[in-house]
């Protein structure tokens, strides 16, 4: 019984290596992470149940590829070493060879939602259990005849090596992992004692059946750890991408998210035609918020900005980004340049009107601003669009600053509205 054990030992860790199966002390880096798996989101947050059922199901689909080969193999081996030849024998061996063939044509389906991955779960286990179940019967009537005898030693060793390799590599569903080992052991130990009355030895595969179970459990337990492991390094890595997307300051998406989106929001335009319109924004004078207040004051008005800046332009298709000191950016898509420069005036009324409020003071603010719309001789180009709005910006400062003017190919001056021209 020591043999077989052992045999069964070597057979299973022989079949983890082929289809790499991560387990144990062997955990690492690479088996944590897996490429495979597509981060999936909801509402800007990791989706862990999704992203749960997608692993299991990779892992899953990983693991039982090779596995029903095995049976086959195992099938053979027991016709050769004295097994039944008939009608009978060459049935079992091609319901195996086929339910081998289904696990290769059954691929885990691509983005699918919770539902659709658990559906595939469900199918997938029934057809590792009917393989289990054919084993075991099948094991069952060799044991049963004396006929059969010579292939007695193949057919426990192939119930001990199958058992062990179920346990330690189809432990992700417990119920189900329980349910395999009873499949392929369960039967032949009755056979066993209550046919063939050997007290001895049914009682070790019991044993050793207990053993499994243990093995399958501890198994279990690894494989959640691991899991849960992955799911907490992709949130600190979604958290991190967020972090390196934002401003540390204002909480806006700060440059480097603003080329990204700049670039992915000209050639989206550009590909449908949509208008697609960018304003730069400027504080005026800032420097001597600074020097008269000091620079803690100084960012608390920045804050302030920013925050009604975002109320001001809270769109969805609309992205907010600090891109240097006291500079932001508006990108506006599905919006044309009329539009954009109504909004920008309007906005630029209000700052002058309504002063920052921060924790200490009143603080009276005027802003510029630039403002320049996709065009057709700029279309697709991220970088001229880019310069327009800078131009622009940079002529409504050179031009006395509280002001809107356009760039790009109109090329104007927004007429202020005053205070009491209805401008809100």
């Amino acid at each position: 019984m020591r043999r077989l054990t052992r045999a069964a030992e070597v057979a299973s860790e022989l079949l983890g290596d082929i289809q790499h199966f991560p387990s144990g002390p062997h955990l690492n880096e690479s088996h944590i992470t897996s490429p495979a798996v597509p981060l999936r989101f909801h509402e800007g947050t990791l989706d862990a149940p999704l992203l749960r059922l997608e692993q299991e199901a990779q892992d899953t689909q990983q693991r039982m590829r090779l596995g029903g080969l095995f049976y086959v193999l195992g099938w053979m081996f027991i016709v050769f070493a004295g097994g039944p030849t008939g009608q009978s024998s060459w049935l079992v061996g091609l319901t195996l060879f086929v339910l081998a063939i289904f696990r290769f044509l059954h691929p885990v389906p691509p983005e699918a939602d919770t539902t659709t991955l658990r559906r595939w779960l469900r199918r997938t286990w029934l057809l590792m259990l009917a393989s289990c179940l054919i084993w075991g019967l099948a094991s069952a009537w060799i044991l049963a005849d004396p006929a059969f005898d010579a292939a007695r030693t193949v057919v426990l060793f192939g119930c001990v090596a199958l058992g062990t390799a179920s346990a330690h590599s189809f432990s992700m569903r417990r119920g189900f992992g329980v349910t395999t080992l009873l499949l392929l052991v369960v039967p032949p130990i009755a056979v066993i004692a209550l046919l063939r009355h050997e007290t001895t030895l049914a009682w070790a595969l019991l044993v050793f059946l207990a053993y499994l179970g243990l093995a399958l459990e501890r198994t279990h337990r690894e494989w959640l750890h691991r899991l849960q492991l992955d799911l907490d390094l992709r949130r600190q890595r979604d958290q991190f991408a967020r972090l390196s997307r934002r401003d540390g300051l204002t909480g806006l998406a700060n440059r480097m998210h603003f080329d990204h989106a700049l670039r992915e929001a000209v050639a989206d335009a550009h590909k449908r035609g949509t208008p697609l319109a960018l304003l730069m924004c400027d504080v005026d004078h800032f420097k001597l918020v600074n020097d008269q207040f000091g620079h803690a004051e100084g960012d608390a008005c920045l804050i302030a900005f920013s925050q009604r800046l975002q109320r001001e332009f809270a769109a969805p298709d609309t992205l907010v980004a600090r891109v240097g000191g006291e500079e932001f950016a508006v990108l506006l898509r599905q919006v044309t340049l009329a539009e954009a420069s109504e909004r920008a005036e309007r906005f630029r009324l209000a700052v002058e009107s309504q002063p920052m409020q921060t924790h200490t003071r009143q603080l009276s603010i005027t802003i510029s601003i630039g403002v320049a719309a996709l065009t057709e001789s700029s279309a697709g180009d991220f970088e001229r669009l880019y310069q327009a709005a800078d131009m622009a910006l940079y002529r409504a400062k050179s031009d006395g600053r509280n002001r809107v003017c356009v760039g790009g190919d109109d090329r104007r001056l927004i007429p202020r509205k005053e205070k009491g021209d209805g401008g809100n």
